[in-house]
C-alpha cells in the first residue's frame, strides 16, 4: 500500500491501509467524505468526514457521526494514513482518476460516484490482494464462525491485526479497546486480540534486570 502498486489501485490500497492503521470498521471507513456535509440527508447518507484542516494540522483527525454503538468520536490520523489520503487526494486529479472528483466520499462507487463503496465494491481486488500476497489461510485468527471456510485476508482481519498490535506494542489491550471503540475490553479480548501462546514462555521471572 505505500508502494508503487498505490497508483494502480489508489482508491482500494488507500481504503486497505486506513483499515490497518485506524481499525475502524468497514462501514465507517467506506463512507467517509473530504469534507463535512451541508445538509441532514448528506450527513445521513455518510459515516463521517475528514475535519477541517486534515493536511495541515499536528494532529488531523476524522470524525465519525453514527458507529455501531450509536454514538460519535474523532479519530486520530497517523502520519502513514495522511500519507495515503494526500496521495489519493493527488491521484484523483490524474485522467484515470478523474471520474472521482465527481463525488465527496473518499472511497466513491466507480459506477455512480454520488454513492460511497459498499462491501462488495472491492471484493475482486481484494481476493486479487489475496492471491498476489500468497495468504490462502491465516493463523491465529481466535473466532472461525465459518467451518470448512479458508481464512484470508479480510477488512475484519485488518481490525484484528491493528488491535493485536497495539496491545502487543504500543500500550495494551485497554488502549486497543478504546482504538476499537469497544464498551469494555472483555469484547475486545474475546473476538479482537489474537492469542500468542510465545508470551506465556516467561524465562527468569524475579530478575531485576528485565527489560521494559
Amino acid at each position: 500500500i505505500q508502494s508503487k502498486a498505490f497508483d494502480f489501485q489508489p482508491h482500494f490500497l488507500c481504503c486497505v491501509g486506513l483499515h490497518l492503521f485506524t481499525g475502524q470498521r468497514s462501514l465507517d471507513v467506506f463512507g467517509l467524505r473530504w469534507e463535512s456535509p451541508n445538509t441532514q440527508e448528506e450527513k445521513e447518507a455518510c459515516s463521517g468526514w475528514l475535519l477541517n484542516g486534515w493536511e495541515t494540522d499536528e494532529k488531523p483527525k476524522f470524525y465519525l457521526c453514527n458507529m455501531k454503538n450509536r454514538k460519535s468520536a474523532k479519530i486520530h490520523i497517523d502520519q502513514k494514513s495522511l500519507k495515503l489520503l494526500k496521495r489519493l487526494k493527488e491521484a484523483n486529479l490524474r485522467d484515470k482518476n478523474s471520474w472521482a472528483l465527481k463525488s465527496c466520499y473518499v472511497f466513491p462507487q466507480r459506477r455512480n460516484p454520488n454513492k460511497c463503496v459498499t462491501t462488495g465494491s472491492y471484493v475482486n481486488p481484494l481476493t486479487k490482494l489475496n492471491k498476489t500476497l500468497g495468504f490462502e489461510k491465516l493463523e491465529g485468527d481466535n473466532i472461525p464462525r465459518i467451518k470448512g471456510k479458508r481464512k484470508i485476508f479480510t477488512w475484519k482481519i485488518a481490525r484484528k491485526t491493528m488491535a493485536t498490535e497495539v496491545a502487543r506494542n504500543k500500550g495494551g489491550v485497554e488502549l486497543a479497546s478504546r482504538k476499537l471503540n469497544h464498551s469494555s475490553t472483555a469484547i475486545t479480548i474475546r473476538n479482537y486480540i489474537v492469542p500468542d501462546d510465545p508470551e506465556m514462555e516467561i524465562e527468569n521471572l524475579y530478575e531485576k534486570n528485565l527489560p521494559d
